[in-house]
């Protein structure tokens, strides 16, 4: 007596459940190209707007242009880590209690926590290009910096010109930080030397 194989209709079914689990893998397959290409998100939820923000040559630099950068939520974590990474013990950084009775109501952000993240948020703009930083000047600290404020950088072009070596030029740059209700909390002025786009064919 010979074994008999699966009816008709129960290969069908085996058929269609193979099927059906392969088109679950090219779906997820497709998902997670898809989240390949999409685009970094920070704290804070914002997206960052790759195409303002890629690689400039001096060229690219216009006066009196904007640029803006991407959003970044900074929280009671982000605080105490870079309170101790550096080694501030300030009570006004660390101690909630403390910063309670101060005329801020609550902890704040070191003033150079704030630079590290501005700088962070505009680096893209000079990763490559950028030779050296000549000065920082004018900065003015103007509100402070709480746990759990959203903030983005606007850089302004204010001044360029030509250098005396002709592969490069002059930048200056104010960096502008704002809150989330658009308060500005800081701003302060940078000169770079910034690379020169290359001539066709050279190099």
């Amino acid at each position: 007596m010979h074994a008999r194989g699966p009816s008709v209709p129960s290969r069908a079914r085996h058929l269609r459940a193979q099927q059906g689990r392969a088109g679950e893998r090219r779906r997820q397959g497709d998902a997670g190209s898809l989240a390949d290409k999409a685009p970094p998100v920070v704290a804070g939820g914002a997206a960052c707007p790759a195409a303002a923000m890629q690689t400039r040559y001096f060229e690219d630099f216009t006066v009196g242009e904007r640029i803006p950068t991407y959003s970044r939520t900074i929280t009671e974590g982000e605080i105490a880590q870079f309170c101790s990474f550096v080694g501030y013990h300030v009570p006004l950084f660390i101690d909630e209690e403390y910063a309670r009775k101060t005329p801020y109501g609550g902890r704040i952000a070191p003033s150079s926590l704030i630079m590290s993240v501005s700088t962070g948020m505009t680096e893209s703009l000079f990763r490559y290009n950028m030779v050296a930083l000549v000065a920082v000047e004018r900065g003015r600290f103007h509100r402070p910096l709480k746990p759990g404020d959203t903030i983005r950088t606007e850089v302004l072009v204010i001044d360029k010109k030509d250098s005396r070596q002709a592969d490069r030029g002059i930048v200056t740059f104010r960096d502008q930080v704002f809150n989330q209700r658009e308060e500005m909390i800081f701003e302060i002025d940078k000169i770079a030397l910034i690379k020169r786009r290359p001539e066709p064919g050279a190099g």
